[in-house]
């Protein structure tokens, strides 16, 4: 047969369904109800495909599993005679061929559109109307008749209803995207900055709403009491040790703690583009906007910059004056007016105004806390009366909308103190509706996950609490809405040139660079200054030192390895290979990165050694980053491959990029040196992690008699062995093996662990097994203790940090391979005995946060070793430890009950703000 043969096969009408079966190495997911839809409309079309050796079903699984569920006891197939290799051969390309395939989407809805109106509708299509009208609404025009001009694919399709439209007039709207990114980067390019006059958001990350800790109210429990104070657990140790019991976190919240002075307050940043979105589709042209809660900036620099006057309303004389300030400095003239939402009337704000939009994105009860002002709604003592206030605020604002107009609201769901939501949006809704407007869109925004990412599993495990990355865009009308619409006029997106003043960033060259002509004369290479070395493969000096001194500038004081610091001859090496892009101006660097376009499959791994994201060929892998990255971020927008970024977690900088670019956290590296390298990308971790691996220090549900076994240790008068590690600062840090390598209570390393060339000189010790010590026969509370918990026993150690400022630096015990939490893996457990208040121990988590607290005598706590870590005796007194090794197993980590105190550090990164850059060029 010319052009193919015909395979080996044999067609059977009647194959009974229990002598086949799915094959289990399937991997492709259909959809079943489609199939079920076709089955019932159509009937039983084509048959399976069955290895007849095995009876896998090699094509139509999911037809097998829909004749099935509709009771069929036999079904038709094809039996092939073919080995296991090309069965699985032929599934795969059967699949991937179906995968491959696309569509015209203006033939689709021209075949559609008839069936549609014929007496069986769509039936037997897998289309219904509303799958209808997202097809047409993608072509973004009348479909083309049959035969003509193509529409293009869905991707294109999409990339024209956002230039036609701002984003795509879906009822999703994705933060996340390419386009909304690069217009997000423009707006905030101008110089807006929405938290300013608020207190200090921590994280600094964009997105329309960012979760917040807020100070709690008296006799009202928060679960970020223990994160906002380091001395959390030593206060309810003693608490405990008044009341003489075991005390739960809720009984110590409510009768016996007493916080810091200061607690962490968060705030809420609005999204620039939201708010252009929202002023070009539902307000007129040079129309007014009255916003109830203003709060900051954002709202009205934008209206004020598409041409709209702007009133917004906010209690805080000092939110009005830095906005005012904002304003002036970007050349635009909102007004803002103090008072309460509450106190609109005809009269006031703008005496008879009738405004053309409400816009506006409350407070969310007690979310966040916005002031100490008793009429700020998010002081009111309960959800009822808030919701009183709301309403009435919510009536009289929608009293100075003109009739036939539009009110948007952006808003989200809060939950109460149990955790149940308290239906925040339909609260809104029914204010909107009791105010006679009606509700006429509504939308999902979906912001980046970004650092969410690190908190999810936190937020879900302990009660199945989904973390949320969306909010809900309400719409509602007054009066009218085909008056409504009429009003708003022709949507007219200006020339971005014409509103930021600059183009959106294009396409690049082939190259990824500028077009060389265009760099200025003034930023030409430097001359060699004598002698060029052989590391410097002939690149100017004096620019490769500039380049290497904007990274040591970039990453300042963070506790980077001499090996991970970015030096000459590492930028020499970058540019020679292709890897290094520098961007000038003034004469110098000002942004610089590295990164790498993948050839093949790249898998990245984290401190686990655990594959987290694979780098797809044409995807684009950062390494480092250095300067100004709002202009890496401006220029990364011109690429349209996915980019996956390896961001320093306590570099405000990076953390600033990986949020610009909409990327989510996939996992953490920790090097040697105790750094902590982030992995962002545009897609989650491929890797599910355990929630104890999130942090460093757990508090466990285990306690003894401290006082009996400092007395035992003390009996003993055991003979201390100072410790090896680099990090033991004036040898204040010593220890005892009661169970360790060879016998020897003196011996306290592990031959693992210890360096090539100590594993050189002492090869016999390599051999060395585990076994108790004549120390350990002289403490048996110790080992009363140490047999009393789960797991198998390694090494078991008494350790000391000497008062006076005896202090451990930061470290990670990252080379250790049989650290973790996995079955067999070891546990590191620690039992203060000996210990004082000022004794601190800091441990660092995936994210870059700090756990800090004292480990009170009596308890037991859980070190995740891996982590950076550090511990500083600031007291009078010893510090005496018991330190056990165990066999991670179910029944040991049942015991964690607490995690230590979180502080987040403070990641503000200020934009530069520099203009005129352009490619800087080395050689």
């Amino acid at each position: 047969m010319g052009g193919f043969y015909l395979a080996d096969q044999r067609y059977q009408e009647d194959v009974p369904v229990a002598a086949i079966r799915e094959h289990p190495r399937n991997y492709n997911e259909g959809d079943v109800e489609a199939i079920d839809e076709s089955l019932a409309e159509h009937g039983m079309v084509g048959a399976v495909l069955v290895q007849e050796s095995t009876g896998y079903i090699v094509a139509g699984n999911h037809t097998y599993r829909a004749a099935v569920a509709r009771g069929a006891e036999t079904i038709p197939a094809f039996w092939l005679d073919v080995g296991d290799d090309e069965a699985e051969r032929l599934m795969v390309v059967l699949n991937q061929a179906a995968r491959l395939s696309t569509f015209n989407p203006a033939k689709l809805l021209a075949l559609l559109q008839p069936m549609h109106e014929s007496s069986r509708g769509l039936a037997g299509t897998a289309f219904n109307l509303q799958r209808m009208d997202e097809l047409a609404l993608l072509l973004g025009a009348p479909p083309t008749p049959a035969g003509g001009d193509s529409a293009g694919s869905g991707a294109e399709a999409t990339r024209k209803l956002a230039d036609r439209f701002l984003v795509p007039p879906f009822s999703v709207l994705d933060a996340r995207q390419g386009y909304w990114q690069e217009r997000k980067r423009s707006w905030l390019a101008l110089g807006i900055a929405s938290a300013e006059g608020r207190p200090a958001n921590l994280l600094k990350f964009s997105g329309t709403v960012l979760d917040a800790q807020r100070p709690a109210r008296p006799n009202r429990s928060k679960p970020s009491d223990s994160g906002n104070d380091p001395q959390f657990y030593w206060k309810k140790t003693l608490a405990e040790r008044q009341a003489g019991r075991v005390l739960t976190t809720e009984e110590f919240l409510a009768d016996w703690y007493e916080g810091p002075d200061a607690y962490t307050e968060g705030t809420s940043v609005f999204d620039p583009v939201l708010c252009e979105i929202a002023y070009r589709w539902f307000c007129p042209p040079d129309g007014s906007v009255l916003d109830p809660f203003a709060g900051g900036s954002v709202r009205g620099i934008v209206a004020a910059k598409v041409g709209l006057r702007y009133c917004g309303v906010d209690l805080s004389a000092a939110q009005i004056a830095a906005n005012e300030e904002q304003a002036e400095r970007l050349g635009v003239k909102p007004h803002w007016h103090q008072g309460n939402a509450t106190g609109i009337k005809p009269s006031w704000p703008w005496k008879g105004e009738r405004f053309d939009l409400l816009f506006s994105c409350p407070p969310y009860y007690d979310l966040e806390r916005y002031s100490d002002d008793p009429a700020d709604l998010s002081n009111l003592a309960t959800y009822p009366e808030f919701l009183a206030e709301y309403r009435t605020a919510i009536k009289r604002a929608s009293a100075r909308l003109a009739n036939d107009r539009f009110a948007c609201f952006v808003v989200g769901e809060i939950r109460d103190s149990r955790g149940i939501c308290r239906g925040f949006v339909r609260d809104t809704i029914a204010a909107f509706e009791e105010a006679g407007l009606r509700l006429y869109n509504e939308a999902v925004l979906v912001t980046a996950v970004g650092s969410l990412a690190l908190r999810a599993a936190r937020i879900f495990a302990p009660g199945r609490k989904l973390a949320r990355a969306h909010q809900s865009v309400l719409v509602f009308v007054k009066g009218d809405p085909a008056k409504a619409a009429e009003a708003c006029g022709l949507l007219d997106i200006p020339d971005p040139a014409e509103l930021f003043g600059h183009p959106l960033p294009a396409e690049p060259a082939a190259n990824g660079h500028a077009d060389p002509a265009t760099v200025n004369a003034t930023l030409t290479p430097g001359e060699p200054d004598g002698p060029s070395p052989a590391w410097a493969k002939g690149l100017p000096l004096d620019r490769l030192r500039a380049v290497a001194a904007l990274w040591r500038q970039h990453d300042g004081d963070l506790p980077l390895g001499a090996f991970t610091r970015v030096k000459e001859n590492t930028v020499a090496e970058w540019a020679t290979d292709g890897r290094l892009h520098v961007w000038g101006a003034g004469g110098s660097p000002v942004a610089a990165a590295s990164w790498r376009t993948a050839e093949r499959p790249l898998r990245q791994t984290d401190f686990r050694d655990q594959v987290i994201a694979t780098v797809q060929p044409g995807e684009l892998l950062i390494d480092r980053v250095a300067g100004d990255v709002s202009i890496l971020a401006a220029e990364l927008a011109r690429h349209r491959a996915p980019i996956w970024l390896w961001a320093w977690q306590e570099n405000p900088a990076d953390r600033w990029l990986a949020d610009a670019l909409g990327l989510t956290w996939n996992g953490t590296k920790i090097r040697a040196s105790s750094e902590l390298l982030g992995l962002w990308g545009p897609r989650p971790s491929e890797t599910q992690m355990r929630d104890i691996d999130l942090c460093g220090l757990v508090r466990l549900d285990a306690r003894f008699d401290p006082d009996a076994l400092a007395a035992e240790i003390a009996a003993a008068g055991p003979a201390w062995a100072d410790h090896y590690a680099s990090y033991n600062r004036g040898h204040s840090w010593s220890a005892v093996a009661l169970r360790g390598y060879g016998g020897d209570p003196m011996f306290i390393q592990k031959p693992a662990e210890m360096s090539r060339k100590w594993k050189q000189d002492n090869p016999e010790k390599l051999a060395w097994e585990i076994t108790d010590t004549p120390a350990y026969d002289l403490l048996p509370g110790v080992r009363e203790l140490i047999d009393s918990m789960p797991g198998v026993k390694h090494r078991v150690r008494l350790m000391r940090l000497t008062p006076g400022g005896g202090e451990l630096t930061r470290h990670s015990d990252i080379t250790d391979p049989d650290c973790g939490t996995e079955p067999g893996q070891l546990l590191r457990l620690h039992f203060p005995v000996v210990t004082n208040p000022a004794v601190l121990f800091r441990s660092w988590t995936l994210g870059g946060d700090i756990q800090s607290c004292w480990m009170a005598e009596g308890t037991a706590w859980y070190l995740d070793t891996r982590k950076p870590h550090t511990a500083r005796n600031g007291g009078t007194t010893d510090r005496i430890h018991i330190v056990a090794d165990i066999e991670s197993c179910p029944q040991l980590l049942a015991l964690a009950l607490e995690t230590a105190p979180t502080e987040q550090p403070d990641l503000t990164w200020e934009t530069p703000q520099i203009a005129g850059w352009l490619p800087w060029p080395l050689g």
